[in-house]
């Protein structure tokens, strides 16, 4: 009994001892898988990490350790476990969170990652390194989303795209680039009202997001709100007044609304900043004929055609220039070019009611008035709303002498333009004309 009962003491002894060891085998365990990280050798890194948390499973150290062994090793599903256990064992590991988003993120988890950061601000409060890692995070994230959002748009599936998009400013309230692609969204299906609500919180959030007053002064023009279009504008102008589409933008705006001094400022202002572009001369022409500085309107339409020589509609109003000025030659010489570009146009596609309006305007202007009248009408049933259509058959009704047709034409043209005011001294001129009609009968 006496041998037995000191055997048990042994028994006991050793015991003690080996579980007071233990905190040291697991952390010379745990120095070993370290010196085999440094060395590269991830797997017996791997193996004594795992050893010393078998010894000792209470040190969060040893599981971020591991999480990063497997890391290296390209064991990802282990490792986002391991990063997990660490945060679990200890809410306030900071260098857990960073590398598991990092991770998150460069297996294309960006969501999760967010996820992650948010939880990680939570705990850790005003840590900066979580902060600057969550903000960048979710600026991949979000851009990443945009992208997507607008390849998705242009494919044509608009309500992934729009439901994307919601996603974005759900995450980043802020995000000035997502407000401004939305209401270009809205822009694009005619939602003026979603697109000017987007465009005004954006303005708001960012004073000088530029292509904002732009976009929102596009809208308004398209409204025929030419007075709110010129005040965006010009807001626009102090963030960039060497900006000649801004200048380009409010020059039609004044022109609209017969600001015609305006009008030609501000076109100047924008040639002189983009001289070769065609479509600045082609409305610097047009402003300069409608305040009626006719020379400088031919002289501006002939630089246009040293640039493109078929620019659309150009030759039928350069061609009514010159019947105002009764050169009749050269108008007809005018009209026939716009007949033979639009012949050549049309060619390719028969079917464009603006071409079809410009020809059935060149057919008028050279007496083929059968050719006109078939040719409005052809524009007119494949597009009803064309509105420079109905002001090309009032003129085509006119040379053939019907001025009540020519009439109610122009009428039609006018329930079509926001602002109609250049077509009331044609209309009152035929209203007259047929009162004397009818008073000579």
């Amino acid at each position: 009994m006496r041998i037995l009962f000191k055997f048990i003491i042994i028994l006991v002894l050793l015991a003690a001892l080996a579980y007071a060891g233990r905190p040291h085998l697991a952390l010379y365990l745990y120095n070993q898988g370290l010196e085999y990280y440094d060395e590269g050798s991830y797997d017996k890194a791997i193996d004594s990490f795992r050893k010393s948390l078998k010894v000792n499973n209470e040190e969060s150290a040893v599981n971020y350790a591991l999480a990063s062994a497997y890391l290296e090793n390209k064991m990802m599903p282990e490792a986002i476990d391991e990063y997990k256990l660490t945060i679990q064992k200890d809410p306030a590991y900071c260098d857990a969170y960073c590398d598991l988003a990092q991770l998150y993120i460069n297996e294309g988890l960006t969501k999760s990652a967010i996820n992650l950061l948010k939880e990680a601000e939570l705990k850790l409060g005003s840590n900066r390194r979580i902060k600057r890692l969550a903000s960048n995070t979710r600026t991949i994230y979000t851009g990443d989303r945009l992208n997507s959002a607008a390849d998705l748009f242009l494919a044509g599936a608009k309500p992934q795209a729009y439901k994307l998009l919601d996603e974005v400013l759900k995450i980043r309230p802020d995000f000035a680039q997502a407000r401004y692609c939305l209401a270009y969204f809205y822009f694009s299906d005619n939602n003026y009202d979603k697109a000017i609500a987007q465009l005004k919180d954006l303005i708001e959030i960012d004073p000088e997001f530029l292509e904002a007053y732009k976009l929102l002064g596009d809208i308004y023009f398209e409204e025929g709100k030419y007075t709110g279009a010129i005040d965006i504008y010009s807001s626009a102008l102090p963030l960039d007044y060497n900006n000649a589409t801004i200048h380009n933008n409010l020059g039609l705006a004044y022109m609209h609304m017969e600001r015609y001094r305006e009008a030609a400022e501000h076109l100047e202002k924008s040639l002189s900043l983009n001289p070769d572009n065609i479509d600045i001369h082609y409305n610097l022409a047009s402003v300069y004929r409608d305040r009626g500085l006719l020379d400088k309107s031919i002289s501006e339409y002939e630089r246009l055609f040293e640039y493109i020589p078929d620019y659309p509609r150009a030759h039928n109003n350069l061609a009514d220039i010159y019947d105002a000025q009764e050169r009749y030659e050269e108008a007809a010489a005018e009209y026939e070019k716009e007949k033979e570009y639009s012949l050549e146009k049309l060619s390719s596609d028969p079917d464009d009611s603006f071409l079809l309006t410009n020809l059935a305007h060149a057919y008028d202007g050279i007496g083929e008035y059968a050719q006109a009248k078939e040719t409005i009408s052809r524009a007119i049933e494949l597009r009803p709303e064309n509105r420079e259509a109905y002001v090309t058959l009032a003129r085509i009704e006119e040379s053939l002498g019907d001025h009540e047709a020519s009439l109610a034409a122009l009428e039609k043209a006018r329930s079509l333009y926001a602002r109609s005011e250049f077509m009331d001294k044609d209309i009152l001129r035929l209203k007259e004309a047929l009162s004397s009609e009818r008073g000579g009968r």
